[in-house]
């Protein structure tokens, strides 16, 4: 039988397929990461479609399925003689040991998307009507977590990945000069193992609702730092800040509140604060003066709306500006590296 094909030069309309089935191909990238395909490809590169199968358990049909949809993301390729390798940064962000970046691709599965899906009822309300999704106490994701431990286990350590990438260089360097830092929010207590390693001499206080103060008291002890970094339960919004510090800790943590509630935040550090003490917010994420992006932005910003606080976003230097001048702070410096986070340092 002659068989003929006349194909139409493609049109690849990729920009528009990813916005219109991204929600698909982010659940393929899951079912990769959650079936272990990715770490079968990284033992085993190269697997044909029948070994994959066998492999990971699924029919060779599903195997089909899923590998076409990744493929196509690039996240796996095919060679010519027909095994399928990961694209080369996709071992690393999956396997090996320590955090990867299956923590977020988790956070985002379980916490995220499903909540996202009441965006629209989020802003027909003006308040986060994704928390729905999770029952419970409390007007934000992080009071109701406390009634999901599995999913706060999934929260902290996204967080967890996020902080052990390390403090900014910088911000070492500033809080090296303080003898004791309050550690707002500090969740698992990342942060403050960081900086009490780095200086002997500094003792830290990490403040967080009294689940996290467990999970970070757990931490600090196995890091043998319990003589020098503490936990003690606190309600960052509501409790004022204790005194007897010389600097106070933020880390993404304005971005989760409004304009009303980060100015509070800022005064309550003034207040706490010694003259010649700092304030330092890492890393917050900020968007273009005009609002119009990055892409980053806008979807934390989404992400803060519909599920965190209902009240949250990502804000512009300037908005910054306004609060600490505000407190009263003398000095403030601002570098934002290529990822659009901002270090801030202010001075009282």
């Amino acid at each position: 039988m002659e068989f003929r094909v006349n194909r139409a030069e493609p049109r690849r309309d990729r920009e528009l397929l990813l916005k219109l089935g991204g929600a698909g191909f982010f659940q393929a990238m899951v079912a990769g990461h959650e079936l272990k395909l990715f770490q079968l490809l990284a033992d085993r590169p190269g697997a044909s479609r029948e070994e994959i199968a066998q492999g990971i358990g699924i029919p060779v049909a599903s195997v089909r399925v899923l590998l076409l949809a990744l493929c196509a993301m690039e996240l796996v390729s095919r060679s010519e003689a027909g095994g399928y390798h990961n694209a080369d940064w996709v071992a690393g962000a999956f396997t090996g040991e320590g955090p990867t970046f299956a923590t977020m691709v988790d956070a985002f599965h379980q916490l995220i998307y499903r909540p996202l899906f009441h965006l629209t009822e989020s802003l027909r309300r003006g308040t986060n009507a994704g928390l729905e999704v999770f029952p419970g106490p409390g007007k934000t994701l992080y009071e109701r977590l406390v009634g999901y431990p599995e999913l706060e286990g999934v929260f902290h350590r996204w967080m967890s990945n996020l902080s052990s990438q390390g403090l900014p260089p910088a911000v070492m360097q500033t809080l090296g000069r303080a003898t004791h830092v309050l550690d707002a929010g500090g969740g698992d207590g990342t942060n403050a193992v960081l900086l009490a390693r780095a200086h002997p001499h500094l003792k830290v206080t990490v403040m967080d609702l009294p689940s996290v103060c467990e999970r970070a008291r757990a931490r600090v002890a196995a890091e043998g730092l319990a003589d020098r970094i503490f936990a003690e339960p606190c309600n960052i919004q509501a409790d004022p800040f204790p005194r007897g510090c010389d600097a106070v800790l933020f880390s993404r943590i304005f971005n989760i509140y409004g304009e009303a509630q980060n100015q509070a935040f800022v005064q309550k550090s003034a207040d706490a604060l010694p003259e010649g003490g700092q304030l330092v917010v890492i890393p917050a994420m900020v968007c273009e003066e005009d609002e119009t992006g990055p892409l980053s932005a806008a979807f934390l910003t989404l992400y803060f709306a519909c599920l965190a606080t209902g009240e949250g976003r990502v804000y512009p230097t300037s908005s910054y500006e306004g609060w600490f001048q505000n407190a009263g702070f003398s000095t403030l410096d601002c570098a934002v590296d290529e990822y659009d986070n901002a270090v801030l340092v202010g001075w009282k």
